[in-house]
């Protein structure tokens, strides 16, 4: 028992070691909007809904945005 608690926290340091290693290289970022703000609604996610209105189908839950970088004069 004291071997596989010993195991799992040796496991558990790594993937926390690893993680941290590799979210110092990623160039990603996930933004996540909420609908509501505790029990009233979240005015940021109402204007990305206006925003966006019926260009985006209702089956969609998950929505990446990008800019590309613009590269003038080369």
């Amino acid at each position: 028992m004291a071997l596989a608690k010993t195991v799992l926290s040796t496991v558990g340091s790594v993937a926390a070691i690893i993680i941290n290693i590799f979210t110092k290289f990623l160039n990603q970022l996930m933004m996540v909007i909420d609908e509501f703000n505790g029990l009233v609604n979240n005015e940021i996610y109402e204007a990305a809904e206006t925003y966006l209105g019926k260009k985006l189908s209702p089956n969609i839950h998950r929505l990446k945005i990008s800019k590309p970088e613009h590269h003038y004069g080369t």
